[in-house]
């Protein structure tokens, strides 16, 4: 009876019976999975915020990471260079003017052949090489980019706008072969980066380095410093004594991960980097001024859109071909510009070299000791009277630097974009750059992304805010190619306009203006930086 009893209740209530056994199993699974990994976690510290604990939803344009960086490297030949008497030679290789015209007018377009020779003088047939091509008057002090396009069969189409009245020579130069390129495109992929950090905890009586990255594998007790909440990620290995709590500061230090075989190494010598293309006769026009009454509009922010060229230097002075740009020379004009302005500077060297030039220009702007006096600590400068604030401050990690870097003093430039509450008066002026030309380019990228996000969100809260975005200017060197090529710049300022590609931004192309100017310094002269702030200011002040 008691058996037929259980079985007529086990039949009535078997769901609840299997949910309950069910529950049973998966909450004893769940402990002993603890259990097991209890060790793993010992000595792991969280600084969060208790309001950073609730689950996170990264932003959903971090899937586009992918499709940027393989659309980027399309150009890039990851297979094995061949030999290097079969690499392009400039001095073998040919420039020449394409059907030369009996007279030319500012406004034409001067169009120029580059025939490819390898090293033994025999015609190349395959492109991928990558040229710098330039149109210059030294005596005007004038120069515009040119405009390359791979006929992908060893021949290559150069387009220079004719912009000035007078003599406009051409200067066509091979910054690296095909082969070199594919050198450093598969040597930037197979090492994700070639930059490490060591990181310092210090109490009263010790101090202990551990290792420290954005990618740092997890084997044993980490101390985890991750903004969770914009997907920021910071590890450091936990020291043997001292607890996370004693986290001081980083340092950097190169990674010697130049695996390059001799072949390899011989594209990369300096004599091969960055050398002239021999012109085939005129390698210059003359050009006679024709009336043009196309007044431009005035400077404004605007969907940002591919453009072959944005303008060109006359007299030293950049001349935009997109908008009329204005002049600012004289401390009264920026003041009337900025009176009023919440001016704010997020990036590296590059802007901070804005900054310095705002605060020399202006007197009246007088610099606020906030306490840190590192070159990537906040820089603050205030203008009473007129009501105007200037602050520069680093984009965060990744940092390079000599010597001790406060970790705690980098903000994310993500979180800095999220504490801006914006308006009219707000300018917000943005650069990523070269410090993260020694990552892989896909950490570039998701970085982008979250920054275009929280401008996204910026302007959804005030979308009369200004916002500036610069990209990343020439940078020759004659050293460590792989890791410091301007290729690898070439590479972020594609990433940069396909992340931001639409958003209503005022543009200044840095690239653009050095390579005009034919300036190959990391930190461009006054002059550039000169001709970058008119422009910055001109999309500010434009009624």
């Amino acid at each position: 009876m008691m058996q037929t009893l259980s079985l007529k209740t086990f039949t009535k209530n078997k769901k609840l019976i299997l949910g309950l056994l069910f529950l049973t199993f998966s909450v004893s699974t769940f402990l002993n999975y603890g259990k097991h990994h209890a060790k793993r976690c010992t000595g792991i510290s969280f600084f969060r915020h208790p309001a950073l604990w609730t689950p996170v939803r990264f932003p959903k344009p971090l899937s586009l990471a992918d499709s940027i960086y393989w659309n980027v490297m399309s150009w890039c030949n990851f297979h094995a260079p061949e030999e290097f008497s079969l690499s392009t030679s400039a001095e073998n290789s040919r420039v020449y003017i394409s059907h030369p015209l009996a007279h030319y007018r500012t406004g034409d377009t001067l169009t120029v052949f580059i025939e490819t020779f390898n090293q033994l003088g025999y015609r190349r047939t395959s492109g991928g090489d990558f040229f710098i091509a330039r149109a210059f008057n030294s005596d005007w002090k004038a120069g515009v980019l040119g405009t390359i396009v791979d006929m992908k069969n060893g021949k290559y189409l150069v387009m220079f706008p004719l912009l000035w009245e007078g003599d406009v020579r051409i200067s066509i130069k091979l910054y690296h072969s095909a082969e070199t390129v594919a050198v450093i495109c598969k040597h930037r992929h197979r090492y994700p980066y070639t930059v490490a950090y060591k990181g310092f905890f210090v109490s009263e009586n010790l101090i202990e380095t551990t290792n420290c990255h954005f990618d740092l594998p997890q084997d044993g007790p980490i101390c985890i410093f991750t903004d969770l909440s914009f997907g920021e990620q910071w590890i450091c290995e936990k020291p043997p004594s001292l607890g996370c709590e004693y986290f001081r500061h980083i340092e950097t230090y190169s990674i010697d991960n130049n695996l390059l075989s001799k072949m390899e190494e011989k594209f990369l010598e300096r004599d091969n980097i960055l050398t002239e293309v021999t012109p085939e006769g005129p390698s210059s026009v003359f050009v006679h001024k024709k009336d043009q009454n196309d007044a431009l509009p005035m400077c404004h922010v605007q969907p940002l859109k591919p453009s072959n060229f944005t303008g060109f230097f006359f007299n030293n002075t950049w001349i935009s071909t997109q908008c009329q740009m204005q002049s600012f020379d004289t401390q009264e004009k920026v003041l009337q510009c900025l009176r009023g302005k919440n001016v704010i500077f997020i990036g590296d060297n590059s802007t901070l070299q804005w900054w310095e030039h705002l605060v020399s220009l202006i007197p009246s702007l007088k610099v606020v000791d906030v306490g840190r006096h590192e070159w990537y600590s906040e820089h603050l400068a205030v203008d009473v009277p007129n009501d105007i604030v200037v602050q520069w401050k680093s984009h965060g990690m990744p940092l390079q630097a000599d010597g001790q870097i406060v970790f705690f003093d980098l903000q994310p430039a993500v979180n800095q974009i999220n504490t801006i509450f914006g308006g009219p008066n707000v300018i917000l002026i943005l650069t990523l750059g070269h410090h993260f030309s020694r990552f892989h380019l896909q950490h570039y990228i998701k970085t982008l992304i979250r920054v275009q996000t929280a401008i996204k969100r910026l302007l959804m809260r005030n979308p009369e805010t200004t916002i500036i975005l610069k990209n990343t200017n020439t940078k020759k060197t004659e050293t460590d190619l792989p890791n410091h090529s301007d290729l690898l710049s070439v590479n972020m300022n594609k990433a940069l306009h396909m992340v931001f590609k639409g958003m209503k931004v005022g543009f200044v192309d840095a690239w653009e203006m050095t390579v005009a100017y034919d300036s190959w310094d990391i930190h461009p002269p006054s002059n550039i930086v000169k001709n970058e702030v008119d422009l910055f200011l001109s999309h500010v002040c434009h009624k």
